[in-house]
């Protein structure tokens, strides 16, 4: 990338909304240190350069980047690439030339920019939206001034393991519907897999899961005993081989694409749990996050954009 013109901290944070956008600051170094960290997977890669989960990036281009966090509420959304995009390219920076999308590790690049601290639900609390957050990161072929002061907070200055109200409380790991968190033994950890299969496949009467969103409007079509039947990657596959298209999005005008989901070509949101990121001591939602509305929510507000 070829990049001349001066890019300044100060003008880059009046680029974007402080009601709506956090900004933060990284090194190259702390930018290296984000990408070495490993990531469950990466299931909503945008367009851009892939930095995790290998040890032979090519940083030749990247001087330093940004972090960007949008307030959002609703699951799975990721429009806040786009979003970020038509901001950037509205001060005349060409995508993929001035600046570039990187997937790193947005949980460390979070904490290492100093916008968020560690939580005991393994999530980054943010400390203008908290969990009410999207992250992406921005990297930049030329260097930027008027750098912010970075302070270490509890939680964030990477000695204290989490954030100072994460102490005593255990609510995330309570509220928990599948146990997946393990904050309270010798050695913190967070059961991904467990996680992630409840997310997925889950038949929770008042949870929801991308299966059941799926069943609801994709493919309604599908009996619902045989959907039931499906609550792990195991039997979702058995139901595969046997010629039922479980979780196949291609349907009823909708479609998936890296962890993402369109109807029609614009983005939805598929409600899934948020129970570790809602309890009372840490939310605004009191622990009553509305599922219900979610979606019909977001249709309303994008037919006015």
């Amino acid at each position: 990338m070829l990049f001349e013109r001066m890019l300044d901290m100060i003008e880059i944070k009046k680029w974007f909304d402080p009601a709506e956008w956090d900004v933060g600051y990284l090194t190259k170094e702390q930018m290296r240190i984000c990408s070495f960290s490993p990531t469950k997977g990466t299931y909503q890669y945008s367009d851009g350069w892939m930095f995790v989960n290998d040890i032979h990036f090519d940083w030749k281009d990247i001087c330093n980047g940004i972090v960007l966090i949008k307030k959002s509420s609703v699951c799975l959304d990721y429009t806040i690439y786009q979003e970020a995009t038509k901001v950037l390219v509205n001060q005349s920076l060409k995508e993929n030339s001035d600046w570039i999308h990187v997937y790193t590790n947005f949980k460390e690049a979070h904490i290492h920019s100093a916008r968020g601290v560690r939580a005991r639900n393994s999530l980054v609390y943010n400390y203008k939206f908290g969990f009410d957050c999207k992250v992406c990161v921005i990297g930049f072929s030329t260097m930027i001034q008027n750098l912010p002061k970075i302070k270490r907070v509890a939680g964030n200055n990477f000695k204290d393991k989490y954030w100072h109200n994460c102490i005593g409380c255990n609510a995330c790991r309570e509220v928990c519907p599948v146990g997946a968190i393990h904050n309270n033994e010798d050695v913190d950890w967070l059961d991904s897999s467990a996680c992630d299969e409840f997310l997925g496949l889950s038949d929770h009467p008042t949870i929801p899961s991308s299966k059941t969103f799926w069943h609801k409007h994709v493919r309604p079509d599908i009996p619902k005993e045989i959907v039931d039947k499906v609550t792990t990657m195991k039997t979702k596959q058995e139901a595969i081989d046997k010629g039922i298209p479980m979780m196949d999005w291609n349907a009823n005008g909708y479609e998936e694409k890296r962890g993402v989901f369109y109807k029609d070509g614009s983005e939805v949101p598929v409600p899934i749990c948020r129970e570790c990121q809602t309890q009372a001591p840490c939310s605004d939602w009191g622990a009553e996050y509305p599922y219900d509305s979610e979606y019909d929510t977001w249709i309303s507000r994008r037919k006015f954009e």
